[in-house]
């Protein structure tokens, strides 16, 4: 209510670009920004490789059901060897003034807006039938498709989606710990 947060006016995807302290000095890495399909772990196209706990999901839960809203991304690997991805996204921001900001761990974050209905298509055409690995966020995927089965039961079926940053297992920069 207060305009914090604001729904874009037509579908994009966010260009990502992220600097932080790694185990060997400064690094970086590109990615993006988009929502992903929800999709049960047994059709094997978003790959888990952590157990759950049930508290951490609770929690999460209540929290999407107060704000209706996913504030954390799930952060998943995308395999695109050629880098084509990244760059087809760079050459689409162009003059895109960024949105720019440090955190308290002087990680840099920068983002532009990606609107070009053949670029979003074309991402989205590369990534079709891809298998997607979750490097972190296992407990909010998961609760996010919990939210997604009960707004489903509500009669409210537009909810099968989940926020998500994107990175090429090729990337330089990928650093998981």
């Amino acid at each position: 209510q207060d305009s914090i947060l604001k729904r874009d006016g037509a579908p994009c995807l966010y260009a990502y670009h992220q600097e932080f302290n790694g185990t060997g000095g400064r690094m970086s890495r590109d990615g993006f920004i988009a929502l992903i399909r929800l999709e049960e772990r047994e059709k094997g196209v978003i790959i888990p490789h952590e157990k759950t706990l049930d508290q951490p999901k609770a929690d999460r839960l209540k929290l999407m059901q107060a704000c209706s809203a996913n504030f954390s991304p799930i952060f998943a690997l995308y395999s695109d060897p050629s880098d084509d991805i990244n760059r087809l996204l760079q050459e689409s921001v162009g003059a895109v003034v960024p949105l720019e900001a440090t955190d308290h761990e002087n990680t840099f974050h920068q983002l532009r807006r990606v609107s070009d209905p053949a670029v979003i298509r074309e991402v989205s055409r590369r990534l079709s039938g891809q298998a997607l690995f979750i490097a972190d966020g296992h407990h909010r995927y998961e609760t996010a498709l919990e939210y997604a089965n009960e707004m489903q039961e509500q009669g409210l079926p537009d909810y099968d989606y989940v926020l998500t940053t994107l990175v090429n297992l090729f990337d330089e920069g990928l650093l998981v710990l």
